[in-house]
């Protein structure tokens, strides 16, 4: 008996993507997993009067196409694609104006600063009039953040000021872009055909604002990131799709 040649497919690689109808790099998405394409449709039946049995002839439209995939990489540039957000770059250094915070002095209290501080490199804490400084370990506790402040502190509620180095950073501030366009390539590879390549093109994906945050739990963090594949119309060569083609290798 012939039969089909095996042509299973367990499917994984690497998301790249560029903004659309730029000359960017392709940069990658990191550790993704679940890459998906779902097509919908708005079918019409024409009944069959005649007999009354079945349908005299039908026709359906595609009404929609969208891809998905889980990102488990929560890197600076994912969270902004997916968090409609923009990247502020922080450059280590002394802080060029000391930071003034209120407080209210309590034993406990974190007093966080305004970017990252390098806890390698002394604070100097003072009273905000400069009248009072400080002491590290009997006044406050070093953290990552800023300071705490120890359970026999002279801090008081009228706050303190902060001098000291920051580290190198980016913050995301998130919801202040609008909607990204991008094209997408998947670096696929068939997990079930020993490795071979099975890339996949989107011409022009448009993310929706990821619905889940995560920053705490006891599993890894996982965002589910869908969107909108759109027709590309600058593509316009015939049986070019406007929407995303796949490949694979050519069987023997």
């Amino acid at each position: 008996m012939i039969t089909v040649p095996d042509a299973s497919l367990i499917g994984y690689g690497d998301i790249f993507s560029r903004a659309y109808q730029s000359q960017k790099g392709l940069l990658p998405w990191g550790n993704t997993s679940e890459l998906q394409i779902a097509h919908t449709e708005d079918q019409q039946t024409l009944p069959n009067y005649i007999t009354g049995a079945g349908n005299r002839n039908t026709t359906s439209r595609v009404t929609g196409v969208t891809a998905s995939f889980t990102l488990y990489d929560v890197n600076a540039r994912n969270l902004a694609m997916v968090g409609r957000g923009t990247i502020r770059g922080v450059a280590a250094g002394a802080v060029a104006t000391p930071e003034v915070h209120v407080c209210e002095g309590l034993p406990g209290e974190l007093i966080p600063f305004n970017e990252l501080p390098d806890v390698s490199v002394a604070f100097v804490i003072t009273s905000p009039d400069d009248a009072t400084t400080y002491d590290a370990g009997d006044d406050y506790l070093i953290t990552p953040y800023g300071i705490q402040l120890t359970s026999g502190t002279t801090i008081t509620s009228a706050g303190i000021k902060a001098t000291y180095t920051t580290l190198e950073a980016d913050v995301v501030e998130m919801l202040t872009t609008s909607q990204v366009e991008l094209e997408v390539y998947f670096a696929g590879l068939n997990a079930a055909q020993g490795g071979a390549p099975t890339p996949a093109r989107l011409r022009r994906f448009k993310p929706g604002l990821v619905q889940q945050i995560q920053l705490s739990g006891t599993a890894y963090a996982a965002y589910q990131v869908t969107g909108e594949l759109l027709a590309d119309m600058l593509v316009t060569e015939p049986g070019i799709s406007q929407f995303y083609s796949l490949g694979m290798k050519a069987a023997a």
